[in-house]
């Protein structure tokens, strides 16, 4: 299989995200609701407002989530071009792996 470092790296960044269970909740509602801000996020999963944001900067630096201002508001949601890409690494990987696995 001949999968290059930067698709790697971007596969493993999510796969990351994935593994806290806060990460986990925003990325499920903001697929549900498609675009909210801070305030509704921490609701939702019944947080405060800081300890989402922590969240939702580190997933938006890693290219996983979007924001955009709106009045004094920032909305947040998911970054349909990294989930594009990922999608695309993932299906190489399992497209690579089927053709190596059916020349043995």
């Amino acid at each position: 299989m001949d999968i290059n470092v930067e698709k790697a790296k971007t596969a493993l960044c999510f796969l990351k995200c994935l593994s806290n269970s806060t990460n986990k909740r925003i990325l499920y509602l903001l697929e549900q609701e498609k675009e909210l801000d801070t305030d509704r996020i921490a609701k939702e999963i019944r947080v405060t407002n800081n300890f989402v944001s922590h969240y939702l900067i580190d997933m938006r630096n890693k290219g996983i989530l979007v924001s955009r201002r709106e009045d004094r508001s920032i909305l947040y949601s998911l970054n349909l071009n990294f989930h594009k890409k990922l999608l695309g690494i993932i299906d190489e990987i399992f497209t690579t792996g089927n053709s190596s696995m059916e020349k043995q």
